[in-house]
């Protein structure tokens, strides 16, 4: 349930309906090169910073492919600017999966 007077959209990126968990995206995105260096995988899924929490990760269709370095490299820098920028990226992972039969769009 919503807060009351919460659009849908923020009540995802706060959290409030849980977590969205996919393996078989996650599974995926293993497959895939970094994003950011374009190293060959496995990759690590790397979950961007919208609608996490304490303690929580963010759904894991934000997640992009990343390897080791750049990965631990996000994480401990975290910016504004970064995360807008790999916010940008996700859609299209989402639609290469749905494109190649990975994810189905129901």
């Amino acid at each position: 349930m919503l807060p009351s007077g919460m659009a849908f959209r923020q009540a995802v990126l706060l959290g409030y309906l849980g977590r969205f968990e996919s393996r078989s995206y996650l599974d995926w995105l293993k497959t895939l090169p970094c994003h950011k260096c374009d190293t060959h995988p496995p990759s690590d899924p790397s979950h961007t910073n919208t609608g996490k929490g304490i303690g929580t990760k963010s759904p894991d269709w934000f997640a992009l492919p990343e390897c080791r370095p750049c990965h631990e490299w996000y994480t401990a820098h975290p910016s504004h600017d970064e995360h807008q920028r790999r916010m940008a990226l996700v859609p299209f992972y989402l639609m290469q999966a749905i494109f190649e039969g990975r994810l189905k769009w129901l």
